[in-house]
């Protein structure tokens, strides 16, 4: 009885010696353990990205008469966009169906689409399908126009990781800028992200790589100047520095990668 008695005040003791210490990693453990449930019931995110390339514009001034036709139809303003949507979630999808919207100025003609590195010809989504059917042997005008304005399909399978391409020949008749055309998720619990297509280092944005890479570079310089001295200390952060910008877009993609699996991301 004396020996758990001893035992019990000794542990007490040590409680009371390192309280602090327990009440901050128990605080700490609550509130990680509250960030990941959070982010367990965030909506599944996409990313999408759009490109477009001008292929030929009707014009008839300067080099003379330069015509640009489609299927015998002379098209103002043609342009090749492409549609990236990435499965940036932490699982495979089944049942995604996402739709493209052109605006006002911008018609949408004819496609290409697949989920690349694969064959899978992905179609358009029944609902979509309905609304394109046609039984007199001509579309109606309502139709042109969804067709037009409109693409919406569905992907049975989307293995995370995964990108579904759409290429689309756009056409701006009104000469007033390119086309532009935005992508929207049609699943409750989903949404898309864009990312533009600016300058990358490893598929991260510049610009986003090297405010990781400077903020690496500030934290090795306090680590390494608490370890050593300051003169080997500034000549490390000199060479690191000079890669601060691969050394950010690594930081960034080990960071995306552990978010991905967390659960729900």
């Amino acid at each position: 009885m004396d020996q758990v008695v001893a035992a019990l005040t000794e542990a007490f003791g040590w409680i009371k010696a390192n309280w602090a210490a327990l009440g901050l990693g128990t605080a700490s453990a609550a509130l990680f353990t509250h960030w990941i449930n959070r982010r367990a019931n965030r909506l599944q995110t996409f990313d999408y990205t759009v490109h477009h390339e001008r292929v030929g514009v009707t014009d008839n001034s300067g080099f003379g008469d330069i015509k640009v036709t489609f299927n015998a139809n002379i098209v103002p303003n043609l342009y090749v966009t492409t549609v990236t949507l990435t499965n940036t979630t932490s699982k495979d999808q089944s049942g995604v169906t996402f739709r493209i919207n052109a605006n006002a100025s911008t018609i949408m003609m004819t496609q290409l689409v697949g989920i690349k590195g694969t064959s899978y010809v992905f179609p358009f989504s029944d609902e979509y399908q309905k609304q394109l059917t046609f039984a007199n042997g001509k579309p109606s005008q309502q139709q042109v126009n969804l067709y037009g304005a409109l693409r919406e399909f569905t992907i049975s399978t989307f293995v995370k990781g995964s990108v579904a391409e759409v290429r689309l020949l756009t056409n701006v008749p009104s000469n007033n800028g390119g086309p532009v055309v935005t992508v929207d998720m049609m699943r409750a619990g989903t949404k898309v992200r864009y990312v533009g297509l600016g300058p990358q280092m490893m598929g991260i944005p510049l610009r986003t790589a090297r405010i990781v890479g400077l903020i690496m570079v500030i934290a090795l310089y306090i680590l390494s100047a608490a370890i050593s001295g300051a003169w080997l200390s500034s000549l490390f952060c000199i060479f690191v520095g000079l890669a601060v910008a691969p050394i950010g877009a690594l930081a960034y993609r080990f960071w995306r990668g552990f978010l991905a699996a967390l659960p729900g991301y």
